[in-house]
């Protein structure tokens, strides 16, 4: 027997890359038109919408007035700021529409389409200040030429920045929908009356597009739909926020640069508060609770060294960072992990504050014990670890060294991430690279503090998330299936197995061992063929259910992306006397068998 726990799986929910916050009700994007805070230490180049860090680092970084996540706009629509009575300092959107106007005064969100349902219900808040002029706002099928695809509703006028709701009725189903949002002029004088009116002009600011659930609870922080699905995950622990927010990066309520990467300051826990959009701790917490899992912050610390890029903070924080963190670890519950990649003199030196400052019992580092020598920690602060991306997964965890066992720190891995398959050396789909990292892993189980996915949420299918976010609308995709299935299978206990080349084997059982769980991924593009014999006097074996992911092209398929694509079959077959059956495990194919009475 390897072990007599089973490996611990969690989720890490993140506000998500790509100028997408997915963990806010809230579906507009730069909805409050305030993209680009001033920042510590940095500058800017307005022109080219660049972001500057004290040791000289550029990146791509749109300033309020390039409106970014909106478009398609027509009329005198300009970016106005001061300060209103809700914010001290706010950038507004003020349209100023004209009789004349062959087009009307228009807008549309252009990011991030909408997937929408008939007779769903929408509740549209915003504050307003307007005059001779209204606002009308709709959900529309396209951005060149809108076609409607919920009722239009009038936002009232002739008020001075108050908070206005309104409801937008799904009246035609589409999977990209897109807010519009027109002005017209209202006329309040008689022609008669020998005098021009003035011209009108309508502001708005904070806007809050959410769907409305039936029946939803205001207690719990995220939709109800997404909670459904995370309790079917079944996660011992929930990791909060990802690691690149952590680490230096901006939450997704920041675009990704035209070059496709987000490298810029960090500004998690500065201050002593977390900017992760509308989720935070608090919300962490609840979360947890309800799911029955364990809450983790990763609290990965910035780099105060001026020449690392892109990540820089004023090494003055960092007595701010930690007290921050220590009032966080005094709820006995919250794990406090620190990040990956601790290597460098930056990091051992910031490990040192931390794990003086933080209860042990609240720590997770990323990986073992490597120094024994070390005198302020029993943590890592050097780990070499092969990345993720090898076909076999070949010295992903280290191997146990029996005489420091009681040293080594398990290992947490709460985000792997996996190479682009056709990358690889050697080719392995994408469901085949995580089924056979959670079957390496749970052979690893006692180095390991536990493991997760990622990503978690996106709204983009290439990413390979286990769940797909469309507005608000969420979509298991098969790896959430395939995650959920191999957690509901985990056995108590772990056994050991013999290894081999072509193919990734875990064995598990439950403690009464009724119940056998043997894994299986094929690593090659030809079938293998095995005989399963289950032996032992005490066995009682009588049937074996199981479950196979099975990419969906022919063997003989010269496009490799179509193995991407996989089908989930389910059988049940009685054993006979002898206790045995062959199986064959076609290319690339994952099983899991469920070894029963």
């Amino acid at each position: 027997m390897i072990s007599e726990e089973p490996l611990r799986m969690g989720i890490t929910l993140d506000v998500g890359c790509g100028g997408k916050d997915l963990l806010t009700p809230n579906l507009i994007p730069n909805a409050g038109f305030e993209l680009a805070p001033p920042l510590l230490h940095c500058s800017y180049n307005t022109s080219t919408s660049t972001l500057i860090t004290p040791n000289g680092y550029k990146t791509y970084y749109p300033t309020p007035t390039s409106l970014y996540g909106w478009g398609a706009q027509s009329g005198e629509i300009t970016l106005s700021e001061g300060r209103t009575f809700y914010k001290e300092s706010s950038h507004y959107l003020t349209f100023r529409p004209k009789d004349t106007d062959s087009v009307p005064c228009r807008i549309i969100s252009t990011l991030f389409p909408l997937e929408v349902k008939d007779g769903e219900r929408y509740s549209l808040s915003c504050y307003v200040s307007s005059d001779l002029a209204e606002a009308r706002v709709s959900l529309v099928r396209d951005t060149l030429s809108p076609k409607k695809v919920s009722t239009e509703t009038s936002i009232r006028g002739d008020v001075y920045w108050s908070r206005q709701d309104v409801e937008l009725q799904i009246t035609t189903a589409t999977d990209s929908a897109y807010l519009m949002i027109e002005s017209r002029p209202i006329r309040r004088t008689d022609e008669g009356m020998g005098y021009t009116q003035p011209r009108g002009y309508v502001s708005l600011d904070e806007l809050w597009l959410t769907r409305k659930e039936p029946q939803s609870d205001p207690e719990v922080p995220l939709p109800n739909a997404l909670m459904k699905l995370l309790r079917g995950l079944d996660p011992d622990f929930v990791r909060f926020p990802g690691g690149r927010t952590a680490n230096g990066y901006y939450p997704g309520s920041y675009p990704t640069p035209h070059y496709g990467h987000q490298d810029t300051l960090s500004i998690w826990t500065l201050g002593g508060t977390e900017y992760t959009g509308d989720f935070g701790i608090s919300k962490l917490i609840k979360v947890s609770e309800l799911l029955s899992a364990r809450p983790m912050v990763i609290a990965n610390a910035g780099i105060t060294d001026p020449s690392a890029t892109p990540r820089y903070e004023d090494v003055a924080e960092i007595g701010e960072r930690t007290k921050y963190l220590s009032r966080l670890a005094m709820n006995p519950k919250l794990l406090v992990q620190i990040g990956y990649g601790l290597t460098s003199e930056e990091y051992k030196r910031r490990f040192k504050i931390f794990a003086a400052s933080i209860g042990q019992d609240n720590l997770v580092s990323a990986g073992p014990l490597v120094d024994s020598t070390t005198h302020y920690s029993d943590y890592a602060f050097d780990l070499a670890l092969t990345a993720i991306k090898d076909p076999h997964l070949i010295n992903l965890i280290p191997e146990a060294n029996r005489k420091l066992q009681t040293k080594r720190q398990q290992m947490m891995i709460g985000e792997a991430t996996f190479a682009d398959p056709e990358s690889l050396a050697v080719f392995l789909p994408p469901l085949a690279q995580r089924a056979a990292f959670l079957i390496d892993s749970e052979r690893h189980t006692p180095l390991l503090e536990g493991v997760g996915i990622a990503p978690l949420l996106s709204t983009d299918p290439s990413d390979h998330p286990l769940i797909l976010v469309r507005g608000a609308h969420y979509h298991p995709t098969l790896l959430y299936d395939f995650v959920s299935q191999f957690q509901r299978t985990r056995g108590d206990a772990v056994h050991e197995i013999d290894d081999h080349d072509d193919i990734c084997l875990s064995l598990t059982s439950d403690k009464e061992r009724k119940h056998y769980y043997l894994r299986g991924v094929n690593l090659t593009r030809h079938p293998l063929t095995y005989r399963v014999r289950v032996t032992g006097k005490r066995q009682s074996v009588k049937r074996v259910t199981m479950v196979r992911f099975t990419p969906e092209p022919p063997t003989t398929t010269a496009d490799l992306s179509r193995y991407y694509s996989y089908v989930r079959t389910e059988e049940e077959i009685s054993l006979p006397l002898k206790k045995a059956f062959d199986l064959t495990i076609e290319p690339y194919q994952v099983v899991l068998l469920d070894f029963s009475e």
